[in-house]
Formats: C-alpha cells, sequence, structure tokens
C-alpha cells in the first residue's frame, strides 16, 4: 500500500520552520528559562576559558580544573535543553506536563552523558568526506536531545528513536538545515557588525575613547569573534530545538495519532471558550427579575397635583423637541404680496432671514471683542463699538452677495445637471471606439509566455487548433491558459526562467486553503512535459482532460 505524500515526504521546510516560530512565540516564559538556565552559564564559562588560555598568565595552572568544570557545564546544558525540549512536546500534545522529579531529571541527565559527547565529534567529522552526511549528523544530534526524556534512562532506546527521526523525510531535513545556515549566517553579520560599531557609536554621541577604538585590530579579536558566535548561539538554537521537536512530534503522530488528539482538545478548549463568552455576554445583557425585585427604589414616589401636573406638561410640550411637529403657521411677512411671483418672493424671504441671522451674530463677536479688548488692555475710555443697527449700510451689501452667492449655486447646479443628462444619452455608433484586433502569439516559438493573452484567449485559440488538427500546440494553449489564470489569482507570479517544478512548488506553498487546484495543474503540466518535451502521443481526448481541469480550477474557491 502506498502511503500519502505528507507521510512519504513529510511538509514543507518553510512550513516547519514558520511554526516552530510559532511554538517559541506561544511558549510560556518559564520553558524559555528552562533554556536559558542551562545555556547561559556554559555559554559564559566558554568565553571566560577561551580568554583564558589565549591571555592568562597562569593558563597551564588552571587548564585542566577549567576544562573538566567546562564539561560539566555542557553537560548541565544538554540536559536542560532537553528539559526544554520535553516541555515543549508537553504543549504540543496539550497534555499535562509529569512532574520533574530528581530520579527523572537523573535518567536524563545519563542520557545525555553518554552520547552528546560523541557529538562533539561525529559532527566535526561530518564535514570531511566520510560518507556522513552533515544534514543528516545535525539531524540525529538534535533528536537525541528531543528524544531523551522519552527513552527514559536509556541510551540505545535513545539512540535508536534519534536514528528513526534523523533518517525520516530527509529532504524536509535537507531543506531545513540550509535555510537554518541562511539565518544562523544573517544572524551572525547582524550581531557582528552591531556589537562592532557599538564602541564608535558611543565615541560619536558622548565623545570618548575606547579599547576597541584606539585599536583597530581589536575588532578581529578571537574572544569577539566568539562571543558573537556564542551570541548568535542563543539566537539561534531555541528555534532549532523547536523545529526538531516539531519533526520528531510529528514523526510519532503517524502512528500514535497525537496530532490528531491534540487538535480535537483545540477545538473543545475553544469551544469552551465560545461558551463562556456567551454565557457572560447573556448574563451582562438578560436583567434579572430576582435583582429588580430586590432593589429599592433610588427615589421614593412622591404624589404631583393635577394643576402642577398639567403645568409640567405644557411647559415640555412648548419646548424645541415637540413644537416642530405643530402645524406651521404664516405670519404676514411669508405671504406672497399680490402680483409677485413665489420664487422671488422666497428668495426674498430667505434673505431676511439670512441677513438677520448674521446681524445678530456679528452684534455677538463685535461685543465679545470689545470685552476681550477691554480685559487685555483695559484702556480708560474706549469707544464703543458699532452695534448692528450701525452696520445697515454694510448688511445691506452683505445681503447683495448673499444673493449673488445662492444664483450663481443654482446656476451652477443647472449646468450639472445638464451635463449629467448629456452623458447619459447613448453613444453613435459613430462614436464608439474600433476594437484593435490582438495578434495572435506563435506557439511554435519556445519563449511563449502565459501573459501574453488572457485565459479565455488562450483557451479560444487551443480550441480552435483543436478543431485544425494541431492537438500539440492546443494542448500548450491549455497550459498556458493555467498559468494565465493562476497568475490573475495570484497563486503563482509569472516569470521567464521558473520551470514547471518551480511553479508546482510556488503553488502548493500558497493554496494551501484549496487543494484541489494543485492536483490539477500538476497533471497538466506533466502531461504538457510529456507532450512537448518528449515523444509521448497527443490525443484529442488529453487536451478535453486539459480542458476539463482548468475548468474545476478557475470554479473552485475558498471555502
Amino acid at each position: 500500500m502506498k502511503h500519502p505524500p505528507r507521510q512519504r515526504l513529510g511538509r514543507h521546510s518553510l512550513d516547519v520552520i514558520e511554526d516552530g516560530v510559532h511554538l517559541l512565540r506561544e511558549a510560556p516564559l518559564g520553558v524559555h528559562l528552562a533554556y536559558h538556565v542551562g545555556t547561559a552559564p556554559f555559554v559564559l564559562a566558554l568565553l571566560w576559558f577561551w580568554s583564558d588560555m589565549t591571555r592568562g598568565a597562569f593558563a597551564d595552572v588552571r587548564c585542566a580544573p577549567a576544562a573538566l568544570g567546562l564539561a560539566a557545564l555542557y553537560l548541565w546544558m544538554k540536559a536542560w535543553q532537553s528539559v526544554f525540549a520535553a516541555r515543549l512536546t508537553a504543549a504540543l500534545r496539550l497534555g499535562p506536563e509529569l512532574p520533574w522529579t530528581p530520579g527523572r531529571w537523573l535518567r536524563l541527565l545519563s542520557t545525555q552523558a553518554a552520547l552528546q559527547p560523541w557529538g562533539l565529534i561525529v559532527f566535526p567529522l561530518s564535514a570531511v568526506p566520510l560518507g556522513i552526511p552533515i544534514p543528516w549528523a545535525f539531524s540525529v544530534i538534535q533528536s537525541a536531545t528531543v528524544e531523551a526524556d522519552a527513552a527514559g534512562g536509556s541510551a540505545q532506546d535513545c539512540l535508536r528513536r534519534a536514528f528513526r527521526n534523523g533518517m525520516r523525510w530527509p529532504g524536509q531535513n535537507n531543506g531545513i538545515f540550509g535555510l537554518l545556515l541562511l539565518v544562523t549566517f544573517g544572524v551572525i553579520l547582524n550581531l557582528g557588525i552591531g556589537l562592532a560599531s557599538l564602541p564608535y557609536l558611543a565615541r560619536t554621541l558622548f565623545g570618548f575613547d575606547n579599547e576597541f577604538t584606539l585599536s583597530s585590530g581589536t575588532i578581529f579579536n578571537t574572544t569577539f569573534l566568539l562571543g558573537v558566535l556564542a551570541l548568535s548561539y542563543l539566537v539561534v538554537d531555541p528555534l532549532v530545538k523547536a523545529i526538531y521537536v516539531l519533526r520528531c512530534f510529528e514523526g510519532a503522530a503517524v502512528s500514535t495519532g497525537d496530532d490528531l488528539r491534540a487538535g480535537l482538545k483545540r477545538m473543545r478548549a475553544a469551544r469552551r471558550a465560545v461558551l463562556a463568552a456567551v454565557f457572560v455576554l447573556a448574563a451582562a445583557w438578560i436583567p434579572s427579575p430576582i435583582l429588580a425585585a430586590e432593589t429599592p427604589l433610588a427615589n421614593p414616589v412622591t404624589l404631583v397635583r393635577p394643576p402642577e401636573l398639567d403645568r409640567a406638561l405644557r411647559q415640555v410640550l412648548e419646548r424645541a423637541d415637540y413644537t416642530w411637529r405643530s402645524p406651521r403657521e404664516q405670519s404676514p411677512e411669508e405671504s406672497d404680496p399680490p402680483g409677485q411671483s413665489r420664487l422671488l418672493s422666497w428668495l426674498k424671504r430667505q434673505g431676511r432671514a439670512v441677513a438677520a441671522v448674521l446681524d445678530r451674530n456679528a452684534a455677538r463677536f463685535f461685543s465679545l471683542l470689545d470685552r476681550c479688548l477691554r480685559a487685555l488692555f483695559n484702556p480708560p475710555k474706549a469707544p464703543p463699538l458699532p452695534t448692528g443697527h450701525d452696520l445697515v449700510d454694510w448688511m445691506t451689501g452683505l445681503r447683495i452677495l448673499v444673493i449673488l452667492v445662492l444664483l450663481a449655486a443654482i446656476g451652477w447646479i443647472g449646468w450639472l445637471g445638464y451635463r449629467l443628462w448629456t452623458l447619459r444619452r447613448p453613444k453613435t455608433p459613430a462614436e464608439e471606439p474600433v476594437a484593435t484586433p490582438v495578434a495572435l502569439p506563435d506557439l511554435t516559438l519556445e519563449h511563449v509566455s502565459a501573459d501574453q493573452l488572457p485565459e479565455d484567449g488562450w483557451l479560444a485559440l487551443a480550441r480552435d487548433l483543436a478543431g485544425r488538427g494541431d492537438l500539440r500546440l492546443a494542448l500548450r494553449a491549455v497550459y498556458l491558459a493555467s498559468l494565465a489564470h493562476l497568475a490573475r489569482r495570484e497563486f503563482i507570479r509569472l516569470a521567464s526562467y521558473k520551470t514547471n517544478r518551480d511553479y508546482q512548488r510556488e503553488l502548493a506553498r500558497r493554496s494551501r486553503d484549496i487543494p484541489a487546484v494543485a492536483p490539477g495543474f500538476d497533471a497538466t503540466a506533466a502531461d504538457f512535459d510529456r507532450v512537448w518535451y518528449g515523444a509521448h502521443p497527443v490525443s484529442p481526448e488529453l487536451v478535453t482532460e486539459a480542458e476539463v481541469r482548468l475548468e474545476v480550477i478557475r470554479q473552485t474557491r475558498v471555502a
């Protein structure tokens, strides 16, 4: 029985690295402390040991005891890294974490003491062409750290588990190893440049020199370079452990089903959270009759006499909130004089209303300005500012200006309506643009791009070629239509240097939510490669199947 592709090949390397970053972000602070409690002492001791052995006057006397202490701290670091990996595995399973008893700790320490020193020998030797692949040796060493707790104190069982996980999914492991090399190089470069720039930045900002700025070769000191490597190890190694925790967990879940159990637990937890939120909202919104019955009234009930009630009602009904419902009474000023049009009468009334508003506001403004000037300067005798009655001439000019503005606005609205009415008229045949014929690409040429025609244009060309009996070019047109459709939906990006394998990988990464898209394109690309680059015969059924697969892809949307 053939296993599914994920079981045989594993997930994509980028997906595993992304999940590893997510696992580290979700891990509580205690899990990160478990890693740094074990790793930070060894890193500091290594820096001190290197500095002392390269510069110390009594290095030959302190070499043996310092090396013994450094070895003990190395085993301490590996044991705590196994604790870190075990706690990450428990977080993946969403199960209760077993207590760390002294017996469990000693079993883990003995397993790491038996296996991890060999990693210091095997991994450097894998760089020599002895037949041991470097990614495989790296995977076995990291898997031994992850599986140390699950082995229960048996070094043989831990080594067997590490070998099994190291040999599983070699393509995924090689991709992870290559990407981690790039990440590590970037971290080392950033930390080195940043730490080397700090002394010169301090000299620029604070004006004092130090050992780094006085000696240009200090940056290339071995202790400085080792410090950069040590800091890079503290940054990258937790991500490495999280990635290989995921690899070991997914490898074991193929037979145990722990990933399905963890998914079900997440679904139940999400459902409980939703139900709790709904219950809290319902309790907050629905009033309780018991509380309403037991709560005393804030204000005691008082008796109101009928005359007082009528007077209060009239006062309330006379407010502006209610008087707008009353019928409008026309004042004598609003009545139209005989022989005058209603439009001119309406414009006069609006002008008088605007003038009255401006008159009141101008009087208020000048009165307020007078008070402000008196408060600021306090002159002995300030002449009174003009009131609204002194501004009759100015208000007359303002009324004329307002009337002109209203007339201009009415004229502009009329012109705008005329323009809209003329634009809505149907165009005559002479005004319609003449469609320019599009030159069809020559499919016999090798460098034909899918963006030269839309997908419908490729399909029409394919049907025309199939009708003329040129099935080989028709299949290529259907293939280019598939590329044009996938590029339009942003599943892929067209480029002349990309191969079908590049398009398939890009499509598989971007169409995870639509599983039916990638298999259809893979089948069409495989048929095209066999027909175009090989001697595979082409039939009308093969072209029809490619069109059917493209139609299925076009009708498939995100659920």
